[in-house]
């Protein structure tokens, strides 16, 4: 399905198995929709410096390479 490794600062800790919804500017897009956000299950966590994590996410659904080029 494809996934991301992200740097964020939630407002709750983030731990594996957490649904989220993230918001991708394939298009370099400064607005989204909520139509646009996709689905994603945190796969894996780390702390990193402050009040971040680092947070391995993979997308529930298949994310067509053509979005991303």
């Amino acid at each position: 399905n494809g996934g991301l490794m992200l740097r964020v600062e939630p407002s709750r800790p983030l731990a594996p198995g957490d649904a989220i919804k993230v918001a991708v500017a394939w298009q370099h897009s400064g607005v989204m929709r909520k139509d646009q956000m996709l689905e994603a299950k945190v796969v894996r966590v780390a702390r990193v410096p402050g009040q971040a994590q680092a947070v391995a996410i993979e997308f529930a659904k298949e994310v067509a390479l053509a979005q991303v080029a």
